[in-house]
């Protein structure tokens, strides 16, 4: 570093000198011929490993500025002479005054240590380091989160590999929320396959119908539980237009726990006997029957009048003074 400063005194070679005109600085080396400096003059004071040393050649006198020139006198702990001595300096050196020499700059590596480096060879100003990068790892499900160990970079556009997998859990009916084991990730439009059955029996699944649309299942309650081999209401059932209830075998057994009430929108139609379980037709007969030929069996009648287009009777009684008119035989 270069700066102007006052002489305050001089004894020898040495000088005393002040840069504001406050603070004075003792025992300052003069390089150069010590007459020409007397108390008052403007010097040029430069500054060496920790030292002033005023820099003078030729005479100099009151304010007048000395005259740039290049000093060939050593000073103790002073680099050695070069173009940048001179007052005026521009503070640059031409390129031929420099050994630029040839290694390139290193290349700049994550985890790199910051350092001065030891090299005695100077950079350009367009100089360039070369920056080693990668390709990043692959993500995957419970990767733990680290810095790396990796000296290569990566770029702004790098991409990142994503490990995904067909979903390898069918859903059923027992299934239990599980985060998992995979390390892949699913994708948005993932899909699981669904455990069903169109005839379970007794096993608990997803009901499904199969290619024909039926179901096959061994008991169903409708607003109350099922038991085995039952369809069970809890409510009313209706019949949509025409339809019936037949048996493939066997009887059907319609069996209220009170009455049965038969409130049809038309009649009672009969295509078969209407009978009592134990009925036997005849005079000694049980029960009661009637056939669709219009056949009917009795054990006995209660009735205000009977019409009948013929009567016949085995045996007849007449009780509390009725008359009974009948043809002889």
């Amino acid at each position: 570093m270069i700066r102007r400063a006052k002489v305050i005194e001089v004894s020898g070679n040495r000088a005393s000198i002040t840069f504001d005109g406050h603070t004075r600085i003792d025992g300052v080396r003069i390089v150069g011929d010590p007459a020409s400096l007397t108390s008052g003059s403007t010097v040029i004071v430069a500054y060496f490993d920790m030292k002033h040393v005023i820099l003078t050649s030729g005479e100099s006198r009151g304010t007048a500025t000395p005259a740039p020139t290049h000093f060939s006198e050593p000073v103790e702990g002073a680099p050695s002479p070069h173009a940048l001595s001179s007052v005026h300096h521009t503070g640059t050196l031409d390129g031929t005054q420099l050994s630029w020499g040839s290694p390139t700059p290193t290349t700049i590596q994550a985890g790199d240590t910051a350092s001065a480096g030891s090299s005695t060879l100077p950079s350009r100003s367009d100089h360039r380091h070369a920056v080693s990068t990668g390709a990043p790892e692959s993500i995957s499900a419970d990767a733990t989160a680290s810095e790396g160990t990796s000296a290569s970079l990566a770029r702004s556009d790098h991409v990142h590999q994503v490990g995904t997998a067909a979903p390898t859990t069918n859903l059923a009916v027992d299934s239990s929320n599980a985060e998992g084991s995979a390390t892949s990730f699913s994708r948005s439009d993932h899909a699981h396959s669904i455990s069903t059955s169109s005839n379970p029996g007794t096993n608990e699944t997803i009901i499904a119908t199969d290619s024909g649309g039926l179901v096959q299942l061994r008991g169903v309650g409708i607003n109350t539980a099922s038991t085995a081999q039952q369809l069970r209401i809890d409510g009313p059932l209706h019949f949509i237009s025409t339809q019936s209830i037949t048996t493939i075998a066997g009887d059907l057994t319609i069996a209220p726990n009170s009455d049965l009430v038969l409130d049809p929108g038309g009649t009672i139609r009969v295509h078969d006997d209407l009978r009592t379980d134990a009925w036997v037709s005849g005079l000694n007969g049980t029960g009661w029957g009637i056939q669709p030929a219009g056949h009917g069996d009795f054990r006995s009648l209660f009735a205000e009048e009977l019409r009948v287009h013929a009567f016949t009777a085995e045996i007849y009684s007449a009780m509390a003074g009725a008359i009974i008119i009948t043809r002889s035989r």
